[in-house]
């Protein structure tokens, strides 16, 4: 296999009115690929999902090398991240979202892993503005009572991980493998859980995403999902999508049927835990059931690992549950 270069890279940024924090996202990209040498090789692309600020006319004017895609429409994250990370000139791409600054040596430390044939993504140590509150980095999880439950582990170790998945606000991928596996599935639109289950189909299939701690990166906390989606929106959208992931995923007969065993019982006791939403969840992903399953399908004949290895690897050990500022549980169930 050829040694993968540190410029064969591009910078994908699925964008939504991001005037605000677009200007600190690519003054830091300028920073990060110089420090690396390499800004004369790497092109970043921004798509756009009908912004209405000053944005488009902020980045045409000041940051010339940045090429712009508008969206004929309004069309959510993942529709809008696929269509920059196609656009991308390179074999491998970071994709940012409009409200993360990378470090400035980011581009020094992603490259090795994808001298393995198998790596799929690296995914880098993410911190909020204030540089101390954990947002992203290795995840672990559990099956519990018929859902995934996952979370990030604090501590940053010396040497990469193996992760779960790679948060789709600041990762790098391997193009091929992305559009083999058809990018973020369309079936978690608008947005939400689609990086879990990109990358849990890659594991599927035998490919790896790993955890760079060096790769460090800081994010103004869903800047964009704050302002585009009310709370109880959000929270649906992402209880919804979790159902969604089982159903398409999920295809250990045993752990299907344990999930199929536990809706009853979490569809009728949420209300009673003042926990509506998650039954209104349920009858909202009821409605996407058929095309869920048609991909599950689909994944049991082309899978190489399973589920159940999946789950072992990332089997959280006494030292990450010690080391976690919180524990995830899918969609809040």
């Amino acid at each position: 296999m050829a040694r993968t270069l540190p410029d064969n890279i591009s910078v994908a940024i699925p964008n939504w009115n991001g005037e605000a924090v677009l200007p600190e996202c690519l003054n830091s990209l300028r920073r990060a690929l110089r420090r690396a040498g390499v800004e004369e090789h790497v092109d970043i692309v921004i798509a756009d999902d009908q912004s209405t600020d000053r944005a488009p006319e902020i980045v045409k004017r000041d940051y010339p090398e940045v090429r712009w895609l508008d969206m004929p429409q309004r069309s959510g994250f993942g529709a809008v991240a696929n269509t920059a990370v196609t656009a991308c000139a390179n074999d491998y791409v970071l994709l940012l979202n409009n409200d993360v600054y990378v470090e400035e040596d980011f581009f020094l430390h992603w490259h090795p892993h994808f001298e393995d044939p198998k790596m799929f993504a690296v995914a880098s140590w993410m911190l909020r503005m204030d540089r101390k509150t954990v947002d992203s980095g290795r995840r672990v999880a559990v099956w519990d009572k018929g859902l995934i439950r996952h979370w990030v582990v604090e501590h940053r170790f010396d040497r990469p991980q193996p992760t779960l998945y790679a948060c789709g606000g600041a990762s790098v991928y391997d193009k091929a493998k992305f559009a083999f596996i058809g990018g973020f599935d369309p079936l978690f639109k608008p947005m939400y859980t689609e990086d879990l289950d990109l990358s849990y189909v890659a594991w599927k299939r035998g490919w790896k995403v790993m955890y760079e701690p060096k790769c460090m990166v800081y994010h103004h906390a869903s800047f964009s999902s704050d302002r585009s989606m009310k709370r109880r929106l959000r929270f649906m959208t992402d209880t919804k999508n979790h159902y969604l992931f089982v159903w398409k995923n999920i295809t250990d007969p045993a752990l299907f049927r344990r999930h199929l065993a536990w809706l009853p019982v979490r569809i009728v006791a949420a209300p009673f835990h003042g926990r509506r939403m998650l039954a209104a969840a349920f009858f909202v992903a009821l409605k996407q059931w058929g095309q869920a399953m048609r991909q599950r399908a689909a994944m049991q004949r082309v899978q190489m690992v399973s589920d159940r290895a999946i789950f072992e690897l990332f089997r959280p050990t006494a030292d990450d549950l010690a080391h976690s500022p919180y524990r995830g549980i899918a969609g809040a169930a």
